[in-house]
């Protein structure tokens, strides 16, 4: 089933958070038939993020893939987000 997790810059009240994913707008047209909006306690996200980082951390190791980077600006950004190749 897939997943959409939310992470923000700020604290964002958990109600905030469930109207917008349950409303209309997001029901009818963000969600992939068969999907439901919810959620979890942020210590449990928290240990779901961990858990990816390295489960993916560990394929990215594994496959020796490495991040090519280019100057943005005033930042170096990976080279296929490079503003020039940014999708517009």
């Amino acid at each position: 089933m897939p997943q959409f997790k939310l992470i923000a810059e700020r604290v964002v009240p958990n109600q905030e958070v469930s109207r917008v994913l349950l409303s209309k707008e997001v029901q009818d047209d963000a969600l992939t038939p068969g999907t439901q909006a919810g959620g979890e306690p942020p210590e449990e996200f928290a240990a779901f993020v961990r858990a990816e980082i390295r489960k993916w951390g560990k394929v990215i190791k594994d496959a020796g893939i490495r991040v090519e980077w280019s100057e943005g600006g005033d930042e170096r950004v990976p080279a296929g987000l490079a503003r020039s190749n940014a999708p517009q």
